[in-house]
């Protein structure tokens, strides 16, 4: 796909060139990473993004592990899907209905209040 003008298309070229030469400038063009970012980025990247979305399209994660072709579960989840914020809220507010039932209101409201209290001093 990418054959070396230097070997007259009898080699591919490295990845490290592929990378250099398409894979960098094309995220930079994506707005994937800034033009001046001096981070490591190349195909490594993509197995990162794929376990995240696959693991926050809530695939399940013996699937997602088959995908990686990782033998251990535990590299799987730990390396490489990364939770993002607004799924550990979800998470936790979940757990906090199913513990509280119909009682929620309860939390929400003293939170509410103890936060309104906090930014303007005491409301006695």
């Amino acid at each position: 796909m990418f054959p070396s003008v230097k070997l007259r298309g009898k080699k591919p070229l490295s990845a490290s060139v592929i990378v250099q030469k398409y894979l960098r400038p094309a995220a930079i063009s994506a707005g994937v990473i800034p033009a001046d970012w001096k981070g490591r980025f190349g195909f490594h990247n993509f197995r990162h993004s794929l376990a995240t979305a696959l693991v926050k399209l809530k695939v399940d994660p013996k699937t997602v592990q088959g995908v990686l072709r990782h033998e251990d579960f535990g590299a799987t989840m730990e390396l490489y899907a990364q939770s993002d914020m607004e799924s550990m809220r979800d998470a936790q507010g979940k757990f906090l209905e199913q513990l509280m039932g119909d009682r929620i209101h309860l939390l929400t409201e003293r939170v509410q209040r103890e936060s309104w209290v906090g930014n303007f001093g005491s409301v006695r």
